[in-house]
C-alpha cells in the first residue's frame, strides 16, 4: 500500500495533465473533494469526474432554497423617506448658512 501511494503521487498528476489539462488545473486550484480519490486506482468510480465538476454548483444550490421577497414594507419606505428628508434639510441649511 505504501509503494502504491508513492506511485500514485507521482503518476496521477502527470497522467491528468496529459489526458485533460483543463480538468487537471481545475482540480489543482479547487478544494479537494472525496471524489478525487476515486479517479484512479482501485475503487475507481466512473462518475467521479462529473461529481467533481458539479460539486460547486451543488454547494451553491443548497444556499438558494428560497427566494427573497421583493416587497418593501411600510417601515422600509418610512425609513427611506426620513433619510431623504434629512438630506434635503441638511442641504438647505448648508445653502442658507454658506451664503
Amino acid at each position: 500500500m505504501y509503494t502504491y501511494g508513492i506511485v500514485m503521487f507521482f503518476v496521477c498528476p502527470g497522467t491528468q495533465f496529459r489526458e485533460d489539462p483543463v480538468f487537471a488545473v481545475k482540480q489543482l486550484f479547487t478544494p479537494v473533494y472525496p471524489y478525487c480519490y476515486r479517479l484512479y486506482g482501485p475503487g475507481k468510480w466512473p462518475g467521479a469526474r462529473h461529481a467533481i465538476d458539479t460539486a460547486y454548483d451543488r454547494m451553491v444550490a443548497s444556499f438558494r432554497t428560497r427566494s427573497a421577497s421583493r416587497e418593501t414594507s411600510s417601515r422600509t419606505s418610512l425609513g427611506k423617506n426620513l433619510m431623504l428628508l434629512m438630506i434635503v434639510v441638511f442641504a438647505a441649511c448648508i445653502a442658507f448658512f454658506a451664503f
